[in-house]
């Protein structure tokens, strides 16, 4: 079970970036109300153009969208011999889309939202953790990755989290500030009356 589809969180997985073809009625009718966006990319290829697209068209329209980049599939390069040069180009990439490309976030920020990840492997490893046994998974830094997906998922919930105080609980506090405020002026005016 996913503890945070527990707490109202809903998830929408889009079929695809660049498939809609008004991508901005699209980002309106969905995504205007979003507190995170996830983009999953290909750890073996660098972030498409169309996917930078949207996020253009995303960060147009909502001031300063959180976004999580998490590079899919880095089990593929398990065993590479130049698996950290790769790995420190698409960081580079990444943090460059997010702060200079959409200026969104500060490099520390940048760099603390993306994940090199397997989510097949942390799948398989959940599955195996609910059945009461040890992961069965033996490529090599298994278990560096599925550390990195477990921080993906205290960051995003975090980030949920604080988002949630901030867009949710903002609106109740603004109405209990206003009738606060309007008590006030009436129990002023009763007095003044009174006088």
């Amino acid at each position: 079970k996913c503890r945070l589809l527990g707490e109202e969180v809903v998830i929408i997985d889009s079929p695809g970036i660049d498939v809609e073809a008004d991508l901005d009625e699209w980002i309106d009718k969905h995504c205007l109300d979003s507190d995170v966006f996830v983009l999953v990319a290909n750890a073996e290829s660098t972030i498409m153009l169309t996917e930078k697209k949207f996020f253009h068209k995303v960060s147009e329209r909502l001031s300063n969208p959180n976004i999580f980049i998490l590079h899919n599939r880095w089990d593929a390069s398990a065993g590479e011999d130049l698996q950290d040069q790769v790995r420190n180009q698409h960081k580079e990439r990444a943090v460059a889309f997010l702060t200079s490309e959409l200026g969104i976030c500060s490099i520390e920020e940048a760099e603390d939202r993306i994940f090199f990840i397997s989510a097949k492997e942390a799948l398989q490893t959940r599955l195996q953790e609910a059945k009461g046994l040890p992961p069965n998974i033996h490529t090599e830094d298994y278990f560096t990755r599925y550390l990195e997906y477990q921080q993906f998922e205290k960051k995003l919930e975090h980030c949920l989290s604080s988002t949630a105080v901030r867009t949710k609980f903002a609106a109740h506090t603004a109405r209990g500030r206003d009738i606060v405020v309007n008590e006030g002026n009436m129990i002023g005016k009763v007095q003044d009356t009174a006088t």
